[in-house]
């Protein structure tokens, strides 16, 4: 490359193995003692705000863990420092990939460098922190819930249920662990190392050619600290129980800091000393659990300490009895009935998803399975996901977004906007949809922007008298933009499960979710505009001139060069969605210097807020990978696929019907699950119809349909944000709406701008141009 006619030379650095290990795991204690020292330092008010808006934030699970008391023993307190300090030290390698992606970029663009190394570094950092990061995220209670019957059910009754949770977490974590230990022992040469299996070290498939065994290693240590994370949880569990049987069962507030999703109260020792129960009820629940623990004590003896995979059935050996193989050659259609039968009923209890579906996964393998053999699926269905390239760009987008929340840019932005569009009816509404729509184009993370619109918009409208449902309506409708407007998170998962380019996906929602936003602000301008009231315009003394109003605009400068930045290396080709993350979260860094926000305590803050949103997204990966790859080996694919077909219905009523199942599943799953259960059934049989159009208008050319699906897709999870009783969105509008405001009112909030997106997805369907002509016009 020639820069003023100067040629610039062509670096040829590759980063040794020794560095790449030893960068591991120094730099992050750096940071640490770094830390430390900042918070013996007097804090300023930024940092104090900065804090306490992170912990409210984070907090995911308000009503549960946190207002019961344990307070466990010096077993769960050295448990709960270990998962502490792996997560924290985790927690910075997000900093050491932005970094990495900083350096690729300008060595490969300005120096024509080969930087392959960088790449397969940082997607094999990322896997590794996903593993490690569990423990801390299942410490803190992180993990996604349901909430059913758990958040309305008393201390007593939430115990006896993670009680249950605990049966969920081991049978899964216990079967991960036993087949990583393998699927990593494989890796190794067994002429080199004693508990080698494999015969060579097994290595990468670049030039780089990192061994790949301290990777596949974290796989076992990962499994190791989640299970003794599962030991600190069940030992705190089982004292709040007995200490709820003691008070009958009765809810009480907390008393001391949080322990690991626990608070600290002083007289639950002495009411925790015996196990034993008081009541009819209480035998009864606890005889239930003894059961179950019987029945898996006894397999896994057999598991641990028996031969099965034996060719003459007479000549196996069992410990007492077995359940193993009894449902070998079930129907397809009894197993679907049994699988998602036994899924809706373990959420509905409140189990967190990544366990239910994990531990499903696991028990149906093991009960219609042959062999033990088969669950080598859980590895090797994990590994691929947790070194996955494209799910890298996952980590940095919510750094990035983070970094972008602690530099106050988005408050900034709010302002700018709320300023221009506030003298009109409805222009607060209006100004928060298009900040979300902005803020949804810079970081792609839907519960980040409800809650902060929420924090920041809310308060605005309510004290201006707006109707209460207009000002919900449209933060939430405007914060759940994210699933849709790139780079949005979903995109990148779905792009990796179905196998579609994200660059297309991004470039093919586009349109849609612009489209909706407009939809949104000309819903709340109308309805503001038929009745003031519902929406008053601002006074005229608070109202500025057009003069302040372009003064104003030069606060919108950053966030919009960042989005351009991140969108149009994206769009042209110029780079990865990845490496635009890595652009990106470098801007938000830049952002947050010049903001003066670029301290240790809030580079701390979002890298611990990355760390915990990145392993509840990746280990519900994991475990609904478990449960969706064993169901299609089984045949459910096959079976969902003629099940479907063989309605009779046309390729508009199939589209239809998977259209209602996902809005249904919406309603219940996280939006993870949804995706992994429902898209690697619903694209093949999409790949297989036409659809020519309706009502003589344009249809979809069979080579487009998987990225029309695809965006038909996101529209869909939208919907399923918004969908009561269990939309996402309405949950984190809840936690920050005043008291007073009735959850029936943002259930009614949410209803009309559910219709929008009706409507957005019809219009998508009978128009399939809207996503379909701007990838035409980019990529061809």
């Amino acid at each position: 490359m020639e820069i003023f006619g100067f040629t610039l030379p062509r670096l040829f650095f590759e980063l040794p193995h020794w560095m790449y290990w030893g960068g591991l795991a120094t730099i992050p204690l750096v940071f640490m003692v770094l830390h430390q020292l900042a918070i013996r330092k007097p804090q300023t008010v930024e940092d104090k705000v900065s804090h306490l808006h992170t912990a409210i934030e984070s907090d995911p699970n308000p009503s549960g863990h946190l207002e019961r008391a344990a307070e466990g023993n010096i077993v769960t307190k050295v448990i709960d420092q270990i998962s502490g300090f792996t997560g924290l030290f985790v927690a910075y390698w997000s900093v050491i990939a932005v970094v990495v992606y900083f350096y690729e970029v300008i060595a490969r663009y300005f120096f024509n460098s080969p930087t392959n190394w960088a790449h397969e570094s940082m997607f094999l950092m990322f896997g590794m922190q996903y593993i490690l990061a569990g423990a801390y995220a299942y410490r803190f209670d992180a993990h996604v819930r349901v909430d059913l019957f758990y958040a309305k059910a008393s201390m007593r009754g939430k115990a006896a249920l993670d009680i249950l949770t605990s049966a969920a977490f081991f049978m899964f974590i216990s079967a991960f662990t036993w087949t990583s230990w393998t699927f990593f022992a494989d890796s190794m040469d067994r002429n080199s190392f004693w508990f080698a299996s494999g015969y060579a070290n097994e290595v990468s498939f670049t030039e780089w050619a990192v061994a790949y065994y301290p990777v596949k290693f974290m796989l076992v240590l990962g499994g190791s600290l989640l299970m003794l994370q599962g030991v600190s949880r069940l030992i705190k569990d089982v004292q709040v129980f007995r200490a709820a049987w003691q008070h009958g069962g009765r809810k009480r507030p907390s008393s001391g800091p949080e322990t690991g999703g626990t608070a600290v109260s002083a007289n639950t020792r002495s009411l925790a000393g015996s196990l034993l129960p008081s009541t009819t009820t209480g035998w009864l629940i606890l005889a239930t659990v003894l059961l179950l623990a019987t029945l898996m004590a006894i397999e896994f003896v057999n598991v641990a300490l028996f031969d099965r995979n034996i060719f003459r059935a007479e000549d196996q050996r069992i410990f007492l009895w077995t359940l193993q193989g009894s449902l070998r050659g079930i129907d397809i259609g009894l197993l679907s009935i049994l699988m998602f039968g036994s899924l809706m009923v373990l959420l509905a209890f409140g189990l967190p998803l990544v366990f239910v579906t994990g531990s499903l996964g696991v028990l149906f393998i093991y009960l219609v399975g042959q062999d033990m053999l088969v669950l080598n699926i859980i590895p090797s269905r994990i590994f691929p996901l947790m070194t996955s390239y494209d799910l890298s760009a996952i980590p940095l987008f919510i750094f990035m977004a983070s970094m972008l929340e602690r530099a106050g840019l988005i408050d900034e932005m709010f302002d700018v906007i709320y300023k221009w569009m506030g003298g009109f009816p409805g222009g607060l509404a209006a100004a928060t949809i298009v900040a979300s729509t902005i803020l949804a184009a810079m970081v792609g993370v839907i519960g980040a922007a409800v809650v902060t619109m929420g924090l920041i918009a809310l308060p605005a409208m309510l004290r201006r008298h707006y109707d209460p449902k207009i000002a919900l309506g449209s933060i939430m409708a405007g914060g759940t933009l994210g699933i849709l407007i790139p780079p949005s998170i979903l995109a990148i998962i779905y792009s990796v499960t179905a196998g579609q380019s994200v660059g297309e996906l991004y470039v093919g929602s586009l349109a849609p979710g612009l489209m909706l936003s407009g939809l949104y602000i000309l819903y709340v301008a109308t309805r503001a505009g038929i009745n003031p009231k519902l929406g008053p315009p601002l006074p005229v003394e608070e109202r500025v001139g057009l003069a302040e109003k372009l003064g104003l605009l030069a606060r919108m400068i950053a966030p919009v060069l960042l989005i351009v930045l991140v969108l149009g290396v994206i769009f042209t080709g110029a780079a990865t969605p990845v490496e635009a993350a890595g652009i990106g979260s470098a801007g938000a860094m830049v952002v947050a210097a010049l903001h003066k926000r670029l301290t240790i305590i809030n580079l701390r803050d979002a890298c611990v807020q990355t760390m915990r949103a990145s392993a509840m997204v990746l280990w519900i990966i994991f475990g609904a990978t478990i449960f969706v790859g064993f169901y299609i080996r089984e045949g459910g694919a096959e079976f969902v696929k003629d099940m479907i077909l063989g309605t009779g219905l046309g390729p508009y009523g199939v589209l239809l019907l998977m259209m209602v199942l996902l809005v249904f599943l919406g309603m219940f799953l996280d939006w993870v699950g949804i995706l992994l259960l429902a898209v690697p059934i619903f694209l093949p049989i999409v790949a297989a119809l036409e659809f020519n159009g309706l009502f003589g208008l344009p249809g979809v050319p069979p080579d487009e349909a998987a990225l029309w699906f695809g965006v038909l897709y996101l529209v869909n999870m939208q919907m399923s944000f918004l969908s009561p009783p269990f939309g996402y969105a309405l949950f984190y509008m809840r936690g920050v709406t005043p008291k007073k405001i009735s959850t029936a009112t943002i259930f009614k909030a949410a209803l009309p701008f559910l219709g929008l997106q009706v409507v957005g997805l019809g219009i998508c369907i009978l128009f399939p141009d809207v996503i379909l002509w701007l990838p035409r016009l980019i990529y061809g």
